[in-house]
């Protein structure tokens, strides 16, 4: 009887803390996580309400972060372009290019860090993803809301239907994400293998132009 206890306490404070992860998480705006544990707050089932608290932890966040480092790296590449007509009224000294040079270089290492990193990919990705798990969750709370009441097995049997529906729907969600991830990182390495071999292009034309040069 003890163990039963036991395990029974166990079992709610491992879903305590995946909620209090949530409540907790200082990516997730304070508005949205209102909203999500007052959603949560209604959910009865202890599983289901586990899985799509951490689901939400790891979309958001992901969304969050990812939308923050897309803003800078093109605030920094933003300003890094504005700056070099600036700098060049100012005259056109061997300093002022060689600073030039160095802030076009920060501009073109942003600009590629956001795209090899897919930030706003990434950023739109996990937030549609967040967007139509809170939806779905919605969806479910309003249609089961009608039959909370009911202890009859009619309403019972709706009720383990809208649980099944909405759990397939997540799954739905999660399938997506990965084969937009798959599909997503796929192309970004054909990119880099094309990118590759036209670089290895040039450098062969550059190498035989001088071996030509030579030869004359």
């Amino acid at each position: 009887m003890k163990e039963e206890i036991e395990k029974t306490r166990l079992k709610k404070r491992r879903f305590k803390t995946s909620w209090n992860r949530y409540s907790i998480s200082k990516e997730i705006p304070k508005h949205e996580k209102q909203f999500v544990l007052g959603m949560l707050d209604m959910i009865d089932d202890d599983a289901l309400r586990f899985r799509i608290s951490n689901l939400l932890i790891w979309y958001i966040d992901k969304a969050t972060s990812n939308k923050r480092f897309y803003q800078l790296f093109s605030i920094i590449a933003i300003a890094a372009n504005v700056s070099i007509p600036t700098i060049n009224l100012l005259g056109n000294g061997e300093y002022l290019s060689i600073v030039n040079s160095v802030i076009a270089s920060v501009a073109a290492f942003a600009l590629s860090i956001n795209g090899l990193m897919h930030y706003k990919d990434n950023w739109t990705k996990y937030r549609s993803a967040a967007e139509k798990v809170k939806q779905y969750v919605a969806d479910y709370l309003i249609e089961v809301e009608g039959y909370r009441e009911h202890k009859n097995e009619e309403g019972y049997d709706i009720y383990k239907d809208l649980k099944s529906k909405l759990v397939k729907q997540i799954n739905h969600v999660i399938d997506e994400e990965h084969k937009q991830w798959f599909e997503l990182h796929t192309n970004t390495k054909e990119e880099t293998k094309e990118q590759t071999k036209e670089q290895t292009k040039e450098q062969t034309k550059e190498q035989t132009k001088e071996q030509t040069k030579e030869e004359k």
